[in-house]
Order: structure tokens, then sequence, then C-alpha cells
């Protein structure tokens, strides 16, 4: 069961990079997204999931919709009451967590993250 949800994180990490790469044909875009996503995990770990997750709903929207999609997969029950209150319900949801299930939904945000990071740094290339 864990390695088939590491599986299906792959999975989705690999979508969503490909996706950045057909979508922006700018280098430098690709580049600031592969940056973003790199520090990502660390962001989590010393700011909090639902700081960071806010901060990355103005400063870098599609990591935001990236990492909300993932989380709507795996929770939909438990996200039904957010998903039409607009794109800052995701960061709502996370604050209204009790503390053990908001450390377990950091936890799968990080363990997804470091799929993205991993996807980014192998196939987006290096800025000249």
């Amino acid at each position: 069961m864990i390695k088939n949800m590491e599986n299906e994180r792959a999975k989705d990490a690999l979508k969503n990079v490909k996706a950045i790469l057909e979508k922006n044909e700018d280098k430098k875009q690709q580049t600031v997204y592969k940056a973003h996503v790199k520090k990502l995990a660390p962001m989590i770990q010393v700011n909090g999931l639902a700081q960071t997750m806010a901060f990355y709903l103005y400063k870098q929207e599609t990591i935001y919709e990236q990492i909300r999609g993932w989380i709507m997969q795996q929770e939909s029950e438990d996200f039904e009451e957010f998903k039409d209150k607009g794109k800052a319900d995701f960061v709502q949801f996370i604050i209204e967590q009790e503390s053990e299930e908001y450390r377990r939904l950091t936890m799968e945000v990080i363990a997804y993250v470091q799929w993205l990071a991993r996807f980014a740094d192998g196939l987006i290339e290096k800025e000249v």
C-alpha cells in the first residue's frame, strides 16, 4: 500500500512537471518553477503548511494548484465542503484541521513536493 501511494505521487508529479514543460515555452518560467519547487519542502518545514500555501497562492499559483489538486484527490470526502469557496479553499481547509490531521497533511504534501522537485530537477534544463 505504501509503495502504491508512492507510485501514485510520482505519477501525478511527473504529469504536472510535464505540463509545465508543455505549457511554458519560456525557459525562464520553467527555471523559476524549478527553483520554487526545490525550496518548497524546507519552506513548509520552517514556516508551516498553511503559511507556505498562502504564500504560494499568490506567488506561484501553478504550484499551489498542483498541490491542491493532489490533496483533493486524496481527501475528496473531507475536502468536499471547501471546493466551491474560491482559490483560497485549500488554505482554509488546512487551517481548519486538528493538529494531528494538520501534521498528516503536512507530511503528505512534503512527500508529494519531493517528487515534484525530483522531476523538475531532472526534466527542466538549467537556464544558460
